[in-house]
């Protein structure tokens, strides 16, 4: 395995998401997916030969199937979406309140839980420099 830092080809390509959950008074689940896309960062990523042929041919890459660490991640934007928002009723919307979740209090809430899983995704193809320190 070989240590690398990832460059992508375009700025505000990594987007980093983390699902949400909460249950109704129904019982139904509610899963919210948060989202950020950042304009600047730095990942390191430790890659085996074949690993690296696949990663320099793709134009959208999943992160979490790879050992790396992202760093450095500034700017960007923050967004939020209901997963299939137009299965509940009218009165399960009511009390989801989409309008009026605030994506930075989620941690403060009683009402919303989270694994802390967090996925990465890299929206563009990459170029792969290698870390002096693994040579």
């Amino acid at each position: 395995m070989t240590k690398y830092i990832l460059i992508p080809h375009y700025n505000k390509s990594l987007t980093e998401t983390q699902t949400w959950t909460r249950t109704l008074k129904t019982g139904k689940s509610v899963i919210l997916k948060v989202s950020n896309t950042y304009r600047y960062f730095r990942i390191e990523i430790e890659l085996d030969d074949a690993e690296k042929a696949e990663i320099l041919k793709m134009d959208k890459i999943l992160l979490d199937k790879y050992s790396f660490v992202p760093d450095e991640m500034e700017g960007g934007d923050s967004w939020h979406e209901i997963i299939n928002m137009d299965d509940f009723t009218q009165e399960e919307k009511e009390e989801i309140d989409e309008d009026n979740i605030d994506i930075n209090l989620l941690d403060d809430s009683n009402e919303w839980s989270t694994d802390y899983e967090t996925s990465y995704e890299l929206l563009c193809g990459c170029d792969l420099e290698c870390e002096e320190n693994s040579l």
